[in-house]
Formats: C-alpha cells, sequence, structure tokens
C-alpha cells in the first residue's frame, strides 16, 4: 500500500474542507492545500499566507 499526505488532506487521504469565516484578506494567514467555504464564496490557500477567493463579487489572484 502506497500512503499518501498532502496538505488539506487527513491521514485516510480525504480532502478536508471547513465552512466557516473567510480569510480577512489574501495575505491572511492560512496553511495551503486548506479549503473554506464561507458565505461569501470559497477560499483556498494555495501558498503560506496566500489565498484565492471564488466569489461572486472579488477575484484575488
Amino acid at each position: 500500500m502506497i500512503a499518501t499526505s498532502a496538505p488539506g488532506m487527513d491521514t485516510a487521504g480525504n480532502l478536508v474542507v471547513t465552512i466557516g469565516t473567510a480569510p480577512a484578506s489574501s495575505t491572511a494567514a492560512g496553511t495551503p492545500g486548506t479549503i473554506i467555504f464561507a458565505s461569501s464564496g470559497i477560499y483556498v490557500c494555495t501558498a503560506e499566507n496566500t489565498w484565492s477567493a471564488y466569489t461572486p463579487a472579488v477575484i484575488w489572484p
């Protein structure tokens, strides 16, 4: 069996998604691989303290 681990995954290899509050900015504290579903959109941490936002009103790079 090959073990798989990556940011945003649990020890069983399942994707971990958080339902909660959006990051305050595109440079808010965050761990790569973190995904947050908030009432304002979907936020993905792509690198240490770097967020991309997928929302109807805002698109951060």
